[in-house]
């Protein structure tokens, strides 16, 4: 809310979103370096734009991201949201942040650019630790309210799914499995 108050933002969600972006691009490359920093921000802003992009199909009033520290939220404004079309909205920006992260892992592989590398992790933090751990966020919660009996099985299909990518990049772990389930 003080971001409202400053005459260059005033009431623009938008301006706030940059803004917002802006910072803690400066905060992280400060911290991490400046490739870390875009990295990071990238995947936060790919993950986030899922969410926002679903809202505004399903007819919701969403506002652009806003970024803080260790993460960014959406905010969808005026709606009671049912379960499912919330666990749908949370899941699009995994989906999104996670088909980022798995083109740059690709690029990364296809490349060998250790220059991607920062990248993969930033977007492996944002969508696996600032997503799926149901302490920290609300995406999980709204999606195992919906999906909760059926995790054990999307977990092994996903888990064998897991093995059957590593083992055709030729990463044959028993531990990638075990991780994804």
């Amino acid at each position: 809310s003080w971001m409202r108050r400053l005459p260059v933002i005033g009431q623009s969600d938008l301006a706030i979103s940059i803004a917002s972006f802006i910072a803690c691009w400066v905060l992280y490359s400060r911290v991490m370096g400046d490739w870390f920093a875009t990295g990071i921000m990238l995947m936060l802003l790919v993950h986030e734009l899922g969410h926002y992009v679903e809202g505004r199909r399903v007819g919701l009033t969403t506002t652009p991201p806003v970024f803080v520290l260790f993460g960014a939220f959406v905010t969808v404004q005026g709606s009671k949201l049912d379960g499912l079309t919330h666990a749908r909205i949370s899941i699009a920006g995994g989906l999104a942040g996670g088909l980022a992260t798995a083109v740059t892992l690709a690029l990364y592989v296809l490349t060998g650019s250790p220059h991607l590398l920062p990248w993969v992790a930033a977007g492996a933090a944002a969508n696996l630790f600032g997503s799926l751990l149901p302490f920290i966020t609300v995406d999980v919660e709204a999606i195992l309210l919906v999906v909760g009996r059926w995790l054990p099985a999307v977990g092994a299909f996903a888990a064998l799914a897991a093995a059957g990518a590593a083992a055709g990049l030729g990463v044959a772990d028993p531990l990638i499995p075990g991780i994804v389930f």
